[in-house]
């Protein structure tokens, strides 16, 4: 389109005042097009490269060199071999846990603003679960200072109870506990699994199943069949850091706090379960106060 805008030539005197008008002139502006239109990809991963558990966004910048304010831009995602994954269409975000066997992602943008169109792409490739065999969870109890010790400590407890365990239960184990520092979610192995107890019964076919689904088994400690247990994880469904609370150490272990726990997505077996219902990891700040000698922590292997 051309568009006609009138522009006022004022002259000024030698003192500074303002003049007074003594023209206005017509002045033809062409329709510029949209250019540099630029997508990005990328994960929400940090420390590590992408991969498959992870939520991907892609981002659009574009430059309408008419400064129109109504571009509008349009997402597709497609799979590795061009394939439209209409579930998607519009989103700019994809959890990648939705189908573990997708490895590649193409985001697609159009942009419009309603005379000239672009087009650009973007695309990532995932690293996959992590082929380890079976993955061995278990409960344990720590002591209030232990809780208040942050996850270094909580790590050694996890390690210390394998080694006790009859039989002794071989590997690397961490808490499945998140700081400023540290998540399950940035730096735990995403195993391919399954994910199972110290007795071999299955927790989780994967890591996507685990954070996505919950817990399938009732948890234990090594030494108690009690499935009834309050856990202290400070994380959101996925593994990602909680910072709801702001005290690293010991927010929640003191009788006047309130206990944050996981996201209710990461499920745990209660007694509950027999009659039809799965027990859940609350949302943090939602259920009884607990003081820190009631909770236990989840023990992970590390493969």
């Amino acid at each position: 389109r051309n568009d006609t805008v009138y522009v006022k030539v004022i002259p000024r005197n030698r003192v500074g005042q303002t003049g007074t008008l003594s023209q206005s002139k017509p002045i033809t502006i062409q329709n510029q097009p949209i250019s540099n239109l630029t997508v990005n990809l990328s994960s929400n991963t940090v420390g590590r490269p992408a991969q498959i558990g992870d939520t991907i966004e892609c981002t659009a910048k574009v430059l309408d060199l008419d400064g129109d304010a109504d571009v509008m831009l349009q997402y597709q995602w497609l799979d590795a071999t061009g394939n439209d994954l209409p579930d998607y269409a519009g989103a700019q975000s994809i959890q990648t846990c939705v189908d573990p066997t997708v490895l590649n992602y193409t985001c697609r943008v159009k942009a419009s603003d309603g005379e000239s169109n672009k087009e650009a792409t973007a695309s990532i490739t995932l690293n996959p679960l992590k082929e380890t065999g079976p993955v061995i969870l278990f409960a344990t109890k720590p002591y209030a200072k232990q809780l208040k010790s942050g996850k270094k400590g909580l790590d050694q407890v996890c390690q210390s109870e394998a080694r006790k365990a009859t039989p002794f239960l071989k590997g690397d184990y961490e808490a499945w506990f998140a700081d400023i520092e540290f998540s399950p979610y940035n730096n735990m192995v995403r195993s391919a699994g399954p994910y199972v107890t110290a007795k071999g019964q299955m927790v989780a076919r994967d890591w996507c199943q685990l954070t996505t689904e919950g817990m399938q088994q009732p948890m234990t400690t090594l030494t108690s069949s009690q499935t009834e247990l309050f856990f202290w994880t400070r994380t959101k469904s996925d593994g990602r850091f909680d910072d709801s609370c702001t005290n690293q150490k010991s927010c929640g272990c003191e009788p006047s706090d309130m206990v944050w726990f996981g996201d209710n997505q990461l499920t745990i077996a209660t007694k509950q379960q027999q009659e039809g219902e799965l027990g859940t990891w609350a949302n943090s700040g939602t259920v009884e106060r607990k003081r820190c000698d009631n909770l236990h922590i989840l023990c992970v292997q590390q493969p």
